[in-house]
């Protein structure tokens, strides 16, 4: 079964259009399907890896409001599943970045 995120990703690919990834994609996994499907389709992929910090992510989160706070426990697992990405990959080419404060 594909599923609808899926279907719009291979649409936008096939029709070469600009992408953006906005999710966290921890793992290795996580972001290795979507760097296989654009290159397959030619496509030269940046990718930006914020090292995270997790009391400034708690006080970003703070500052949401009630319906988008995430739970705690949703942060910090997904932390535990970080897997830094590496920076050697011929096909791609990683920015490491930092976060500006917020507050």
């Amino acid at each position: 079964m594909i599923k609808p995120f899926d279907e719009n990703l291979t649409n936008a690919l096939c029709a070469k259009q600009s992408l953006v990834d906005d999710n966290t994609n921890p793992t290795k996994l996580d972001r290795q399907k979507y760097m296989d499907a654009a290159s397959g389709h030619g496509y030269k992929i940046i990718g930006y890896f914020f090292e995270p910090n997790i009391d400034e992510s708690l006080i970003r989160n703070e500052l949401r409001n009630e319906r988008e706070m995430v739970p705690i426990v949703g942060i910090k697992s997904t932390l535990g599943k970080l897997q830094r990405p590496e920076f050697a990959n011929a096909v791609t080419i990683t920015k490491k970045s930092t976060l500006a404060s917020v507050y």
